[in-house]
């Protein structure tokens, strides 16, 4: 999954483990498999992107010290702007 660019390597396996927490009274046959693979597009090739609006907003409306807003989108490797669930890891923080 080394080239993004390359389409036989953006795809992968996300991989989902379940434990038995206390057993249930009824069968197991209707609880789901411990173990769940789930096909993904490769999340090294999408990134949280953060720009930074260059608005502060004072704290109480006063001057001084504030809050910083960024508007953050998700993107593939070419800068191009995909859906948010395609970064697997959380955005960063939208103030600061």
């Amino acid at each position: 999954h080394e080239d993004c660019k390359d389409p036989q390597g953006k795809k992968g396996f996300r991989q989902r483990r379940r434990e038995v927490l206390w057993e249930s009274s009824g069968t197991l046959e209707t609880c789901p498999h411990l173990m769940e693979f789930i096909p993904c597009e490769d999340p090294a090739c999408y990134l949280w992107q953060v720009q930074q609006e260059g608005r502060c907003i004072p704290i109480n409306g006063s001057c001084g010290s504030g809050t910083a807003v960024h508007n953050i989108t998700c993107v593939n490797t070419e800068g191009e702007v995909v859906a948010s669930t395609q970064c697997v890891d959380d955005p960063p923080p939208t103030e600061e």
